[in-house]
């Protein structure tokens, strides 16, 4: 099982071809980037092997497989929730079609369709507190549930810090258009 873990991390990261490229700085970073990526992935299948539970046995290509395809999906849409971002809510027009096609790589009226997804569209209102630009769509109105969200969150991610011994965080007192952040302390760097 280990070898099958090494070969596909080494074919999740490849390096790259020594006839093909000139061995310059790019061709060390690239060498040293898959070699990095490859220790990562093999240390993450061997954890997922150790950590499987009860049921067929473990396959790293398949566990693998099932991880990307889940990435994959969260980042489609991720791409679905920007377009409808791009064609409703960006002021003060929205981008062109044809635009968001060559950056998508998707077609233009797959553009048109993906970006009338009023489901989509009230989440993003919600998300960013603001109406679309034809002011159809618009975001709830309720601000002491937004406060009292902030709260919770604060409250939750507290207990998380306390779990993992870490200085609590606070978190400025009420919601506004901006989203609630925590505040940290002199010195370090915000996350």
């Amino acid at each position: 099982m280990e070898s099958i873990i090494i070969e596909i991390a080494r074919v999740l990261h490849l390096t790259p071809d020594e006839t093909k490229t000139v061995k310059g700085f790019t061709f060390y970073e690239r060498l040293d980037q898959a070699s990095q990526g490859r220790s990562r992935a093999e240390q993450e299948l061997s954890e997922a092997q150790e950590n499987h539970g009860e049921g067929p046995p473990f396959d790293p290509l398949l566990h693998k497989l099932e991880q990307l395809a889940h990435m994959r999906a969260e980042i489609d849409e991720q791409i679905r929730c920007l377009i409808v971002y791009a064609r409703h809510f960006v002021r003060p027009r929205p981008y062109p079609l044809a635009t968001l096609a060559k950056a998508s790589r998707m077609s233009p009226s797959g553009i048109r369709l993906t970006s009338n997804d009023e489901d989509r569209m009230l989440e993003i209102a919600r998300n960013i507190h603001r109406s679309d630009n034809s002011g159809r769509i618009a975001p709830p109105e309720d601000r002491a549930a937004a406060v009292e969200l902030a709260d919770d969150l604060a409250d939750f991610r507290n207990q998380l810090d306390a779990a993992n011994a870490r200085p609590p965080q606070t978190f400025s007192g009420t919601a506004t258009n901006d989203e609630t952040r925590p505040s940290t302390p002199a010195g370090s760097a915000g996350s």
